[in-house]
């Protein structure tokens, strides 16, 4: 009796031990980060994007996702024109990305895979980065030159006084 009452104790104080860890864990992975979404079309296609204007949203993007919506997709927001690099660190989704200027053009259209670490940038300065499900560029006749009209309330955002 001895014995399995010290090993229920063992189990007992492991347990006690482990739970607050546990607790916060999950709830820090459970932390959502809030995107706004807009509307906007790509080719007279309609399309939903979230928009990460936020260096924390950036960050973030669609890492740990399982799938998107063939209509939807995520607009990052910079806060000036640059070269930007991006990989797919913890994301799932196979997507393309695609680079805008301030003025909407595509300056760069990129295949992403999940979970590649490789760093993919634009040889050319970009305000905007809009990532779609992968082949959707391709499927709407999007390419560089191209040019995307952006959301008022995204062109909002930025100064855009960097557009060169």
């Amino acid at each position: 009796m001895k014995c399995s009452w010290r090993k229920w104790a063992v189990q007992l104080f492991v347990i006690a031990n482990l739970l607050p860890l546990l607790a916060c864990s999950k709830s820090a992975a459970a932390e959502e980060i809030k995107f706004d979404s807009v509307k906007m079309s790509l080719k007279d296609k309609p399309f939903t994007v979230e928009v990460a204007d936020t260096e924390e949203k950036r960050e973030r993007g669609l890492m740990n996702r399982e799938s998107m919506a063939a209509d939807h997709g995520m607009l990052f927001v910079f806060d000036k024109a640059d070269i930007y690099a991006f990989w797919m660190k913890d994301t799932k989704i196979p997507l393309d990305l695609v680079f805008l200027d301030a003025s909407g053009k595509v300056v760069g259209i990129y295949s992403l895979k999940p979970n590649d670490m490789t760093q993919v940038s634009c040889e050319k300065k970009a305000l905007f980065a809009l990532e779609l499900n992968a082949e959707t560029a391709k499927a709407l006749g999007l390419k560089t030159g191209d040019t995307v009209e952006l959301p008022e309330k995204v062109l909002k955002r930025t100064s855009r006084s960097d557009e060169k």
